[in-house]
């Protein structure tokens, strides 16, 4: 369960930015609010980003990314001599000669943390864990580029740390080394990053490799989605087709350099892949007499394709718990796909898992909707020197009965790439 997020110093994001999923006092609706274990306060379950295009999102969404690759990779996926691939603001010099600055507040199994870490000239220059007990927090370690701080309970866990941090080197970090050599007090907050944080970066003609879970259970739901959305679908059949020679050899190779370049979990599920034959998917709609006709995917809109993958991404959340992060939810998809997916995870009977979704969009008719509260609609916009502010609705003073979609439209909340009616824009050119 994520609370917060925050960046600095991150391609567009030059001050201090952050994303709460924390729930406000305001009045919304409150299904969907999750309890937080042994706090006062509540998280939402969907958070919505809008902005003009190259307003920032993206970047917010790379910053998140980052920090994951970072957690997950640095130990393992770099070499001693290379340096970390920061990404500073570049249009103040200034910003060049500062540190970035990643952390997140989060929950797992019940057990609250507060992990980052900064970069500064291509090298780890600061890390800290803390976690809290009830509302004492304690420190875990701290780290200031070489040196190490440990917490008296945390060092009393394993006898190998202080031996780990003399190890470390600058490109990685403490907690990759750590769960690398077994350190079992960190392996949660790993987890989280590992299996709590998913990329929806899902692109509609990456040909059913998503959907095809190997959960009948997901699956089935993911085509009862697509059959209620009017799409025709209304179920799936597998073909597998046998591969030649030349074609396996080929198969093998491409996986083995994907596998170089991901997390080793997933490395090592694509090395142990069978690659004697091609799974196809295609989707069945029902034809004049009643009997199923099936199609291949490339016969499929490009929405339903999108539908197929997200929907398999997004049903594993809600089972099973994490953040799932899109960047521009809406691409392809009617407002009203959207809403559902919103729906799903404000319902507790669905979202079981306590699953949460950040999404970037563009889908001004989303604002509408009465499933999002106002501390769940997030906006973004540049500034003169093209750095990133973020900022909710519920910060901005507006009464219940305004229409917010005419609102943000009309330029009234900003966030938006014009000041003044396109009319006037195209005049001016």
């Amino acid at each position: 369960m994520l609370l917060r997020f925050t960046t600095r110093n991150h391609l567009s994001l030059r001050e201090t930015q952050t994303l709460s999923m924390v729930a406000s006092s305001l009045s919304g609706p409150t299904e969907g609010l999750r309890q937080v274990p042994s706090t006062n306060f509540q998280v939402v379950p969907t958070a919505v980003i809008y902005g003009a295009n190259a307003s920032g999102k993206s970047n917010l969404v790379h910053a998140i990314q980052f920090m994951r690759g970072s957690v997950l990779n640095s130990q393992t996926r770099s070499n001693p001599s290379e340096k970390v691939l920061d990404a500073p603001f570049m249009l103040d010099p200034a910003a060049l000669t500062e540190s970035s600055f990643y952390e997140v507040e989060f929950i797992v199994h019940d057990d609250r943390y507060i992990y980052g870490f900064e970069v500064y000239r291509g090298r780890f220059s600061a890390e800290w864990l803390y976690r809290y007990n009830r509302a004492r927090r304690i420190m875990m370690y701290e780290r200031t580029n070489d040196a190490f701080r440990f917490g008296r309970a945390f060092l009393a866990g394993s006898r190998e740390i202080r031996l780990i941090s003399k190890l470390v080197r600058p490109n990685s970090l403490f907690i990759s080394a750590a769960v690398q050599n077994n350190v079992a007090s960190l392996q949660k907050v790993y987890d989280f990053f590992q299996r709590g944080i998913h990329d929806g970066r899902l692109d509609s003609d990456d040909i059913a490799v998503i959907f095809l879970t190997k959960n009948s259970t997901i699956e089935r739901k993911v085509i009862n989605f697509l059959s209620g959305l009017g799409t025709g679908v209304v179920g799936y059949r597998r073909r597998d087709i046998q591969l030649k020679e030349d074609q396996k050899s080929f198969v093998k190779r491409l996986v083995d350099l994907i596998g170089e370049n991901l997390p080793e979990h997933i490395s090592e599920r694509l090395s142990s892949m069978q690659i004697d034959n091609r799974t196809e998917v295609e989707l069945a709609h029902i034809s004049a007499d009643g009997s199923d006709v099936f199609f291949p995917l490339n016969l499929e809109s490009t929405g339903t394709r999108r539908l197929l993958n997200l929907m398999s991404v997004v049903f594993q959340v809600l089972d099973d718990g994490g953040v799932l992060i899109v960047d521009e939810v809406d691409s392809s998809l009617h407002t009203q796909a959207c809403e559902a997916i919103f729906a799903l995870f404000a319902s507790k009977r669905h979202n079981k898992g306590g699953g949460q979704l950040i999404c970037t969009t563009h889908d001004t008719n989303l604002l509408r909707s009465s499933l999002l509260r106002r501390d769940q609609v997030w906006f973004m916009e540049k500034d003169s020197v093209g750095a990133t502010t973020l900022f909710p609705l519920s910060d901005i003073k507006i009464r219940s009965t305004d229409n917010i979609r005419k609102a943000y439209v009309e330029g009234r909340l900003g966030a938006v790439p014009l000041s003044s009616p396109v009319s006037d824009f195209v005049e001016s050119l």
